[in-house]
């Protein structure tokens, strides 16, 4: 297989806002989380305590797998690596099973401001999964600018 520099959909632009946005709120969930969603989960009965502890956990590795794959992809748009680095499989968005699952059974019973943040974490997660869906796909080795001049060129 022959390296080759990035040349994806991905822009420079587009990541460093996706990377600010997920970064952005991992720091409101820390500071959520070890202040006043601290006094919250502690005001919280004992069985929605533990749904409290699994959500947040949730969320956070949410955040944390879409920084990480953030982070590989700006690294190739910078040239650092190459796509097909970035797109190794241990380079790829993990956690699916976790980070996609439905709610815990009680979660509706949980603070809004941290319900609000697993919701946006969720999103966040979400576009990121289908950007890589989107980049394994056989299609999107190309750049999309080259393959409609390719098909106008056939023409």
């Amino acid at each position: 297989m022959t390296e080759q520099a990035y040349d994806g959909p991905l822009d420079g632009p587009f990541l460093d806002k996706s990377y600010d946005e997920a970064m952005a709120l991992v720091h409101a969930a820390s500071q959520y989380l070890e202040g006043e969603g601290k006094a919250a989960r502690a005001a919280l009965p004992d069985p929605l305590r533990a749904v409290f502890t699994g959500e947040s956990l949730r969320m956070t590795t949410r955040l944390m797998q879409a920084v990480a794959w953030l982070m590989t992809q700006c690294a190739a748009a910078a040239g650092e690596i190459t796509l097909e680095e970035a797109l190794a499989p241990d380079q790829r968005l993990g956690g699916r099973e976790v980070c996609l699952a439905p709610p815990l059974p009680g979660s509706e019973g949980l603070p809004p401001t941290l319900t609000e943040m697993m919701e946006e974490s969720r999103r966040i997660y979400d576009r990121i999964a289908r950007l890589e869906e989107q980049l394994l796909a056989p299609e999107a080795t190309e750049n999309p600018v080259h393959q409609m001049l390719s098909r106008l060129d056939e023409a």
